[in-house]
């Protein structure tokens, strides 16, 4: 291998650590950038009806509410005198967040497998990047979804027309 290769080889591979390094800055984000709760807007027409918030009173209309992302579901019931109550059914689901740190783990392997070497070679620095990059995202994804801030529920916010308790529907 000439001088010239060897150049290129070295500039490829610290361009893959660090953009290994910047993706394992990534995982396990969602922790830090969504938090444990989501605000969740909500409003009805006519406006000044009671927020309940799994049986809980949580203000009255409009008005936000904030809620556990790791609660799989939560139910959000609007009542206001003369008029029919409402309930609305909030679903936890992954968010976006989650899958960055997915992402992460798996472009970790996906490096590994690139510039794995033969068995008889010695590895090269970016192997243990990759595995770094792996475990990294790993724990991210435990951490995120452990404490519920890799979730969102939907839908993310609510809005009720109420029908007067005179109604024939």
């Amino acid at each position: 291998m000439d001088a010239r290769s060897m150049g290129g080889s070295r500039i490829r591979a610290s361009v893959i650590v660090l953009l290994l390094c910047s993706i394992m800055c990534l995982g396990g984000c969602a922790l830090a950038t969504n938090g444990r709760t989501q605000v969740i807007p909500v409003a009805s027409e006519p406006p000044g009806a009671t927020i309940y918030v799994d049986g809980s009173p949580a203000g009255s209309t409009p008005s936000v509410v904030e809620v556990a992302r790791s609660s799989k579901s939560i139910l959000i019931r609007l009542e206001r005198d003369g008029y029919r109550p409402a309930e609305v059914a909030l679903t936890r689901k992954p968010g976006a967040a989650a899958h960055l740190s997915l992402a992460t783990a798996c472009t970790g392997v996906i490096v590994g497998q690139l510039t794995a070497p033969e068995p008889w070679e010695e590895p090269e620095p970016v192997m243990y990047v990759a595995l770094g990059v792996t475990i990294w995202g790993a724990f991210g994804m435990l951490v995120d979804y452990s404490s519920g801030a890799a979730y969102a529920h939907d839908p993310d916010r609510v809005f009720v027309v109420l029908d007067a308790a005179d109604d024939p529907d």
